[in-house]
């Protein structure tokens, strides 16, 4: 009978240690908004007309985008301090050429690269400094792989316009007729490229035709 009642009484003690755990799991966790951050007590450099610097502002960011300065933040938000540091619009380089796969040699359709890179290192002095855009003016295969990677978050790098070169001899798209230069144009925008460079071979009838096509 004694032992009965120690192995009741130890069955209830577990029972009640298990309920206990229970309860305190079964509490609903508070968890951040992975959609909001708040930049707090941050200079921010505007670029308006007047050109006033706020001074310790709060930024709230929501789905990538400001949403408010100086307003009210939800308790939920990512909070990041700024304390002496600065927030201006992101710069956008209008002329670069940055490094991509591929190969030193004269390449054909099947052949893979010879020399390779790895794109976040690429892209880490973009980003370091506050440059978000950039136009990549001679573009190949390899830029839209750098591209793609951004996109889909792989790689933390700038948002990248592509521009396909057109020329009269010595690059990928080789224009020599007004009917190469409209085609190739077409050809260029089929392909995902945003906007095109004109170089330096072209005839002037051709030069035209890819203006007027493009």
């Amino acid at each position: 009978m004694k032992h009965l009642k120690i192995s009741t009484l130890l069955l209830l003690l577990i029972i009640s240690f298990l309920l206990l755990n229970c309860a305190k799991n079964s509490k609903p966790e508070t968890k951040k908004d992975s959609n909001t951050y708040v930049i707090k007590n941050v200079n921010v450099i505007p670029m308006t007309e007047n050109n006033n610097v706020i001074e310790n502002a709060t930024v709230v960011i929501h789905n990538n985008k400001i949403k408010s300065i100086n307003d009210s933040i939800s308790s939920e938000a990512t909070i990041i301090h700024g304390k002496d540091k600065w927030l201006i619009p992101g710069l956008i380089d209008m002329h670069v050429h940055t490094l991509s796969n591929g190969s030193f040699s004269q390449g054909y359709a099947t052949r893979g690269s010879t020399v390779n890179f790895n794109t976040q290192n690429l892209m880490i002095p973009y980003i370091a400094n506050g440059v978000t855009t950039v136009f990549e003016l001679s573009g190949r295969l390899g830029h839209f792989a750098q591209r793609d990677k951004i996109m889909e978050k792989s790689v933390i790098g700038p948002r990248m316009a592509i521009a396909a070169v057109i020329d009269g001899e010595g690059n990928e798209i080789k224009a020599t007729t007004p009917l190469e230069g409209r085609q190739s144009v077409r050809n260029a925008k089929g392909l995902g490229y945003r906007f095109i460079k004109i170089y330096t071979w072209l005839n002037e009838k051709t030069f035209k035709a890819v203006i007027d096509e493009a």
